[in-house]
């Protein structure tokens, strides 16, 4: 929970320090490529805990039979 928390409190950062960087640029034309720039810093932060999972063959397999001894545990109940 404190993950997501967090994910979320610096979305919101990132969310308005590029609204203002964007309403402070000095001339319309920079304000594009300020926007370009910051919209590609902004899909980094979405993308970023997607890209550190650990996708090894080890984990999937781990969470594979992890899914198979909790299915098993389901049906004993």
């Amino acid at each position: 929970m404190g993950t997501v928390l967090e994910f979320i409190k610096n979305y919101f950062l990132l969310s308005f320090i590029m609204y203002v960087i964007s309403y402070l640029s000095p001339k319309e034309q920079y304000r594009r490529y300020f926007q370009f720039f910051l919209g590609i810093l902004m899909a980094v932060v979405l993308f970023r805990p997607i890209l550190t999972w650990d996708f090894t063959p080890q984990n999937i397999k781990d969470a594979i039979e992890w899914e198979a001894v909790s299915g098993e545990i389901e049906k004993i109940r």
